[in-house]
């Protein structure tokens, strides 16, 4: 790998960093009401696994990470895979059900889905299975959802 090439990738690191951990910090922390009288939710639904994962470092961090593989319906009735990932900021594994309902991803839908573009926020609307990993020998946590989610856009007059 060349020195511009690691120069080129260290620059990308360093302005998405800062942005991943300000919306996942603002997702977690101060998670958003519900939809208001302003947005409305659209669908149909992603559905897949979100994994909230970390070792005790990132743990006495304060942060994990947030990964969501599924699928997205498309036109035509195609399906197209969706990987998602962010940070977390929080005590993750103390999280429920109730708690993941609801729960606003600012920004993060991916191109195709709802729009051409993507970019709209993301809410988990269904959680169908919530398993949660404790502390193992390896000093690594992790929940895993079964969960559906769909978009948040703003209602247009």
């Amino acid at each position: 790998m060349s020195m511009k090439q690691v120069l080129k990738m260290t620059l990308v690191v360093a302005l998405a960093l800062p942005v991943l951990m300000f919306s996942a910090a603002s997702a977690f922390a101060g998670n958003p009401l519900p939809p208001g009288p302003d947005e409305m939710v659209i669908g149909p639904a992603m559905e897949g696994v979100l994994v909230l994962d970390a070792d005790q470092t990132q743990l006495d961090m304060g942060y994990s990470w947030a990964k969501f593989i599924g699928k997205c319906k498309v036109r035509d009735g195609k399906e197209q895979d969706v990987f998602l990932s962010t940070f977390i900021f929080g005590d993750f594994i103390a999280l429920t059900v109730v708690d993941l309902i609801n729960y606003r991803l600012d920004g993060a839908a991916p191109a195709g889905c709802f729009s051409r573009a993507g970019g709209e926020d993301l809410i988990i609307t269904k959680v169908n299975k919530l398993t949660k990993y404790p502390m193992n020998d390896w000093y690594f946590q992790a929940l895993v959802a079964e969960i559906k989610i769909k978009a948040v856009v703003p209602v247009v007059p």
